[in-house]
């Protein structure tokens, strides 16, 4: 296997893998298979224990293989893939998405002719494990101030057309290292303390704040093995408005803890004030099910007192340096 240098020698792609072998093969030849080769491919990989290293270094032996002593988490793993690149844009993804072989065509093509100061590129997001459903077309705002993978869930018609978001999902996303290096804070790109969940749009909101944007293009298609083996439920309610119920220990405490980091971070008082009755209503019914069926990650919440001088240092750096108006912010509110 050889890695060639081709028409697209500004970018640089950075895979996270973690005990992800059934679908490494697949979504590295998909990176290496691209009509527009990429000037280099970095695997990170958290300490799988499932034979991705071995297989890594068996089969991709050009590729530049950073091996952790420990899961370290998504955004660390991405900020040292990010420090170890050299392309003036990162394509940044997980190992379950395998990319269409003209996905880094279409995102240079729309880079070269966007005027406007983007720093972030979503393509269009599908299932792996069911093509016909949407995982994502970009990141936005919910009323209750959390994460909304717009049309999520969905069967694609085609309806949503290349345009400005407010962010992009973290599964697979094209970064400009400008921008990067523009809202890095204590030289982190992805912020460490959240490990993983919600990173992307909390990286995707610091952005907004200083000025960057975001566009979504349709034409540039991936497709992520989103957990489960049926990506709508028998019980489509359940699956895609209760989906915390199922998640592991680990990851619903990483999901309640940096939703409220997100917000300390980011939010600025009008915007929560004036959304402070839907938070309300969702953090109301969110508690009677935490106290109720899962006390062990209510406790988990302690965290965020442990973390809060800092989080609250990066705040002030953010709203010291941001360049935007609260209308900026509230338009991707939907």
């Amino acid at each position: 296997m050889e890695i060639h240098k081709g028409v697209c020698p500004s970018f640089s792609a950075v895979i996270i893998n973690y005990n992800c072998k059934e679908f490494l093969p697949k979504c590295i030849d998909s990176v290496i298979n691209q009509e527009y080769k990429l000037y280099e491919i970095i695997v990170i990989d958290n300490f799988s224990s499932d034979g991705s290293i071995e297989f890594i270094k068996e089969k991709y032996q050009n590729l530049k293989i950073y091996i952790m002593d420990e899961n370290i988490g998504f955004c660390k793993a991405a900020n040292i893939g990010i420090r170890n690149s050299k392309g003036d844009y990162i394509l940044l993804l997980n190992s379950d998405v395998i990319l269409d072989k003209n996905f880094t065509k279409e995102l240079v093509e729309r880079i070269n002719v966007l005027k406007e100061n983007v720093g972030i590129i979503s393509g269009k997001i599908l299932r792996l494990n069911n093509e016909n459903v949407i995982d994502s077309t970009g990141q936005f705002i919910s009323k209750f101030l959390k994460p909304k993978e717009r049309g999520y869930g969905e069967i694609d018609k085609n309806e949503f057309k290349e345009g400005f978001i407010f962010s992009s999902c973290g599964a697979v996303s094209l970064y400009k290292r400008k921008m990067l290096e523009d809202i890095k804070i204590n030289d982190e790109y992805f912020d460490e303390d959240f490990f993983m969940f919600y990173e992307d749009f909390d990286l995707g909101w610091r952005a907004n704040l200083y000025g960057w944007k975001s566009y979504f293009e349709p034409a540039a298609i991936a497709y992520h093995y989103r957990g489960g083996s049926n990506p709508i439920n028998k019980d489509k309610f359940l699956s895609q408005k209760f989906q915390f119920v199922n998640k592991p220990l680990f990851i619903r405490k990483r999901i309640l803890l940096n939703r409220y980091l997100v917000l300390l971070k980011n939010c600025s008082l009008g915007i929560f004030l004036l959304h402070l009755p839907y938070f309300l209503i969702y953090e109301f019914l969110f508690w009677i099910y935490i106290i109720i069926f899962d006390i062990k990650v209510g406790f988990y919440i302690i965290n965020i007192f442990k973390l809060r001088k800092k989080i609250l240092q990066k705040r002030k750096v953010i709203f010291s340096r941001k360049n935007i108006g609260d209308e900026v912010i509230r338009q991707w509110i939907i």
